[in-house]
């Protein structure tokens, strides 16, 4: 077999990266692919920046280097990586850039490789393992797992072929087809199809891969790679948990017995157990729980004591507040979180209140000192009085149409002193223009109109995108959708980085939820949906006569494609 290429992806971890590459220099590895992923966002264009000045002072070796110049994330950057690699060489080694592995590795693999190069059964060979995933009688020799391993591992083109061509819910789809249960290493699998798209998860979609061919994986007897990246840095492993790891040197190549191409009987078992959540207690135990957490200690009770203290007061102070609020007069001043805010209702301004200040459904966290934040929908400005105390100096542009609103959110801005924040008396939507409407408190659905129909302007919102967005805060009666198509359209919904946007159903109305939706998880964000009803009240159902209001909140999680298919009209 001719050079096997590593290929290395890197993003963001400059610190581990010189260790990796200080492990493969070890190794005199004669040839390496690099992909740099671009910066997600400018919080981290420095880390990326000095990843790219270490692979490009790479000189002990050949270096093939690729830098994106946008974040593609870590799942399209493995797979297109691989592919690439795999169209020119007939095998490779993958590296991230937080595996350190000791002298000897490189050689071990690229001998597991040439040894299987042409039994079709085999579809990869990794230099990792664990003990809670290592058979009891396995000492000194590799042994095959229908797990597939993504630390430091090599595969052939043969058996990369059809990888890219289906997702890992059609792959789930096929294995089950062909009777195989895909659980059978671990629920994670085909959960693989959930999640694949929020945490790119590539290397399960090719063990999905490799279940439907009924394919293994050669593992070492003790792992020789140790994992590095534990931290808040990484995509999908920020904690080790129990799976802290440690190598071993790599075995000499000629003291190795290549086994036979049989799976380990007790492999699947113990995968299972280290990755499936423990089984749900007894009911016996769950009656003893409930026993001990009622009854206690004398010690106990003592500690719960100040617990349930802070707890009846704060529901206490909650009930107190909401009186408060709701008492006071329409156009009234209300005292709340250390501020002076005049409100246009009770109701509607505790409502803001709770979302803003207490459930924090629109709290969001940033390295920038001067986050760049859009309110849409502003009314009398609750998010963004709480934005501004959780980032001071964040540049703030707040939407607000209503023009007997309008006054009291400049009231309570200007009363903080800020001169950060830029206040739009407009309402947003799909295109520049005017429309009608009758001023009244609009962020209460049922307060009665309080003056004369009037004409507003409407404004585009990409007119006003021209940098990244860290936060996108959409509360427009109804438009949301529509002003997002519009951001899709333009290509500024690319530059949006997190966002909560309202929904309201009412009985006749117009259901958008799914194309909203749909159009999130298109331009690669990854959503969540929230009730804001009252937590006493039963869910609701479709033809109930009452409003329901859930919020969804979103978060890039990769790069839009090129070509988003269209939402418009669905």
């Amino acid at each position: 077999m001719s050079t096997i290429p590593v290929v290395l992806f890197a993003y963001r971890r400059p610190d581990l990266l010189a260790r990796t590459l200080a492990s493969l220099r070890a190794n005199r590895v004669p040839l390496i692919y690099a992909f740099s992923d671009g910066p997600r966002d400018i919080s981290v264009e420095a880390d990326v920046a000095e990843v790219r000045h270490l692979l490009r002072a790479v000189d002990w070796t050949d270096l093939v280097l690729v830098e994106q110049p946008t974040n593609i994330g870590v799942g399209e950057s493995e797979l297109s990586g691989i592919s690439r690699v795999l169209s020119e060489h007939e095998a490779m080694i993958s590296c991230e850039d937080d595996l350190e592995f000791g002298p000897g590795t490189y050689q071990y693999l690229c001998s597991a490789l040439e040894h299987y190069q042409n039994d079709a059964r085999v579809m990869g060979v990794t230099a990792w393992n664990h003990a809670k995933v290592t058979p009891p009688d396995v000492s000194s020799q590799p042994y095959f797992s229908g797990r597939m391993c993504g630390l430091l591992w090599g595969t052939w083109r043969r058996a990369w072929q059809g990888v890219r061509d289906q997702s890992a819910e059609e792959l789930n789809a096929l294995c089950a087809a062909r009777g195989i249960d895909s659980s059978a290493y671990g629920d994670d699998l085909p959960k693989a199809a959930i999640h694949e798209l929020e945490y790119g998860l590539w290397d399960l979609r090719f063990n999905l891969h490799m279940l439907a061919e009924r394919g293994l994986m050669l593992y070492p007897a003790r792992s020789m790679v140790a994992h590095t990246g534990y931290d808040a840095r990484a995509t999908n492993s920020p904690r080790a948990g129990d799976w802290v790891d440690s190598r071993q040197p790599a075995p000499r190549v000629e003291n190795i017995r290549w086994p036979e191409v049989v799976e380990h009987p007790a492999n699947a078992a113990l995968w299972r157990r280290a990755v499936n959540p423990p089984p749900p207690p007894s009911r016996l135990t769950r009656a003893m729980h409930s026993l001990t957490r009622t009854t206690g200690t004398a010690s106990d009770l003592l500690q719960r004591i100040p617990d349930l203290t802070r707890r009846t007061l704060s529901d206490f102070g909650g009930e107190f507040i909401r009186s408060r609020v709701e008492r006071t007069p329409d156009g009234g001043i209300v005292h709340l979180a250390g501020l002076s805010i005049r409100i246009t209702d009770g109701p509607s301004a505790f409502r803001m209140y709770q979302d803003a200040f207490v459930r924090r459904s629109g709290a969001f966290t940033t390295a920038s000192e001067t986050p760049v934040v859009i309110d849409g929908g502003a009314s009398i400005g609750m998010f963004t009085l709480a934005t501004l105390r959780d980032h001071p100096a964040a540049r703030i542009t707040a939407f607000e149409s209503d023009p007997i609103v309008f006054p009291f959110l400049r009231e309570n801005i200007d009363r903080t002193g800020s001169r950060t924040v830029t206040l739009v008396c407009a309402a947003l939507g799909g295109a520049d223009g005017e429309t009608t409407i009758t001023p009244k408190a609009q962020t209460n659905d049922v307060t009665q109109v309080r003056n004369k129909p009037a004409k507003v302007r409407i404004h585009r919102l990409s007119s006003f995108i021209q940098h990244e967005i860290d936060f996108l805060n959409l509360d427009n009666a109804g438009a949301e959708l529509e002003i997002l198509r519009e951001l899709e359209k333009s290509g500024s919904l690319r530059r949006v980085r997190e966002m909560a946007v309202r929904y309201r159903s009412r009985e006749g109305g117009g259901q958008w939820l799914g194309a909203l939706l749909s159009l999130l998880e298109l331009n690669g964000f990854r959503y969540a949906v929230h009730d804001l009803d009252k937590p006493s009240r039963t869910c609701p159902r479709p033809n109930e006569p009452v409003l329901w209001s859930i919020l969804v909140t979103a978060q890039r999680v990769g790069t839009a494609p090129d070509h988003v298919p269209s939402t418009q009209g669905k």
